[in-house]
């Protein structure tokens, strides 16, 4: 605890508001994916008052930073001026990240910097918080700054190129997703001889027999 400032209580509380939102405005949109459940898996002190986490929901995963004082209380407005909704420069081992200013009644000033937005690219909560726990670990890694095969792979999931599933051996990895069948265009399709089946709308091949009947 620091000070007047409970980390675990603080984690109940946002996992309490996330799911709130969920249950209020999100749950029946299509972006979210239902298997996935709200969880903060780790949010570790980072120094006096400076805390990092990761959380899961069923539309998104972030990392999210929190800020306060030697008494406990929100430090925001005593070390930024960005308001709520702009973003504030946040310095790692892995580079600079660009955190979003949060802020509710419940649980004060926090900040939000999105990890993956695409979570129907995840097979389930335990991949999702996997996968949470892997990017927070690459955030301490000065390695990241560059494009590893690891980084390479997340900017690939983020594109919606690949996903996420469980390997046998209960690790994670990352799967490409098949490329769609490329569609004919207009031009294409008016190119293409029509049959006389195909052109009457009569579904099945065309018997050369019948065809050649006349």
């Amino acid at each position: 605890m620091q000070n007047g400032f409970d980390a675990n209580e603080w984690v109940n509380l946002m996992q309490k508001h996330y799911d709130s939102v969920y249950q209020k405005s999100m749950k029946a949109i299509p972006i979210c994916n239902s298997t996935i459940l709200i969880e903060i898996p780790v949010l570790q002190q980072l120094a006096d008052g400076r805390y990092l986490g990761v959380i899961v929901t069923p539309w998104f995963i972030n990392a999210v930073f929190k800020l306060v004082d030697k008494e406990g209380n929100d430090a925001h407005k005593t070390q930024f001026t960005a308001k709520v909704s702009e973003c504030v420069t946040l310095k790692f081992p892995s580079g600079q990240y660009e955190f979003i200013v949060n802020y509710q009644p419940e649980v004060g000033y926090f900040y939000t910097c999105s990890l993956m937005s695409d979570m129907h690219a995840l097979e389930s909560h335990k991949v999702a918080v996997d996968f949470a726990l892997e990017c927070f670990k690459l955030i301490f890694n000065e390695e990241a700054k560059e494009q590893t095969n690891q980084q390479q792979a997340i900017k690939k999931i983020r594109m919606g190129q690949a996903m996420i599933a469980e390997s046998q051996d209960g690790q994670i990895q990352i799967v490409d997703k098949p490329k769609p069948k490329p569609t004919k265009t207009v031009q294409e399709k008016l190119d293409t001889p029509v049959s006389r089946r195909g052109m009457f709308g009569l579904k099945g091949q065309d018997n050369p027999e019948i065809e050649n009947r006349e």
